[in-house]
């Protein structure tokens, strides 16, 4: 850096080296690295609002919400005012649940930069959260207006008016709502929602497969941070996981259980790879697709013979088309429809139950856990309700 651009910069040149040291490890997924810079920055940068607004970012990285929060907002004091620093600090008041002070932060951050779509994403789900169903569908109208080839808006704006539901959710929706939500997931997830997928998937895969023996070539499709992975290991001789979403792979990748992560869409993946997986699990994965056809063949595809897909969707008995897209941008499907999407495929429906995948503002939410088989069973469909 010339003298004349750490000048520009405002910064003198032990900050300008410290900022760009801890901005370029945040970068490399080394949050602890950044923080331990951070914090050992001489008092002559403590004024800076860049310092404080990386300290946040560190500290989120580190799954620290409310200490990202108090960096973010000591950045604020100090006169930052960019649209970055006000999302990631919506961010952190979303992962508090503080709910209402998040949107407020969002439309900040809006205000300063109205034509980036993740920016209405969080600001549609933050109310959308809050029960604010007419505010988060007036926060997709405006993305729609200010983005409008973006993906988001438009899943959204059909989850929440009732409009035509699109056959599946869009890669461009699925990576920016995984991204925006991966420091955060395990926390929500397990910790406030009480998520249950990896667990349901863990007992179907015991009641087809018997005592894992690590002998299985398993997929863990759409594996977001690896929730499933300590589960499906002693299965599996080689376990593979895909996800759209970077940022939950970064945290996948952390886990250290996988033999090959990849970011790639999974009916491309599945198309690839033809008698390829023993397994292939799928939690909570096709609450993304309503139409179930083009996966389920993907999936037929790439099984092995004596094969088998393992997954939950949320359950819906209610809905006339087959699946129903709810507010919350996920699809629910119904028994019949979803064997029927296996039988199309040439895959066979051998177990399913109804049980709870997590809860949403103290309610359960019903789901489906199923087997779907890539050949024949020799007995009867096994329902259970």
């Amino acid at each position: 850096m010339t003298a004349v651009a750490a000048l520009d910069t405002g910064l003198d040149w032990s900050a300008d080296r410290i900022i760009g040291d801890a901005g370029r490890l945040l970068g490399d997924h080394r949050p602890a690295d950044a923080l331990r810079l951070l914090t050992d920055a001489p008092a002559s940068t403590h004024d800076l609002p860049l310092l404080h607004h990386l300290t946040g970012r560190a500290q989120a990285g580190l799954n620290n919400p409310l200490a990202a929060l108090t960096a973010f907002r000591k950045a604020a004091e100090r006169g930052g005012a960019s649209a970055d620093l006000f999302n990631d600090m919506g961010n952190s008041l979303a992962w508090l649940g503080k709910l209402g002070p998040a949107a407020d932060a969002y439309r900040l951050a809006i205000r300063l930069q109205p034509n980036a779509a993740p920016l209405y994403l969080n600001l549609g789900n933050a109310l959308s959260a809050a029960g604010d169903l007419a505010g988060a569908a007036r926060a997709f109208a405006e993305c729609a207006t200010q983005c409008p080839s973006d993906p988001v808006a438009r899943h959204m704006l059909a989850a929440l008016t009732g409009g035509p539901p699109p056959d599946r959710a869009a890669d461009g929706y699925v990576a920016a709502n995984f991204d925006n939500f991966a420091a955060s997931f395990d926390a929500t997830l397990v910790g406030k929602l009480g998520y249950e997928g990896p667990a349901l998937i863990r007992a179907a895969m015991d009641r087809q497969l018997g005592r894992p023996e690590g002998q299985l070539y398993v997929l863990d499709a759409g594996c977001g941070t690896g929730l499933c992975a300590p589960l499906l290991r002693p299965f599996a001789a080689q376990l593979d996981g895909v996800d759209l979403s970077a940022e939950m792979l970064v945290h996948a990748q952390a886990r250290q259980a996988y033999d090959r992560l990849d970011r790639v869409e999974l009916g491309a993946h599945l198309a690839a790879h033809p008698a390829h997986w023993d397994a292939i699990v799928a939690a909570d994965v096709f609450s993304y697709f309503g139409n179930l056809a083009e996966p389920f063949r993907a999936a037929k595809l790439a099984l092995r013979p004596g094969g088998a897909l393992f997954a939950t969707v949320e359950s819906d008995e209610q809905a006339a088309a087959g699946f129903v897209l709810r507010p919350s941008g996920r699809y629910a499907h119904t028994e019949a429809f979803v064997a029927a999407c296996a039988r199309d495929a040439g895959l066979y429906l051998v177990h399913y139950e109804i049980r709870t995948l997590r809860h949403e503002r103290g309610l359960p939410v019903p789901a489906m856990v199923f087997i779907l088989a890539a050949e024949a069973p020799g007995h009867a469909e096994e329902h259970h309700q």
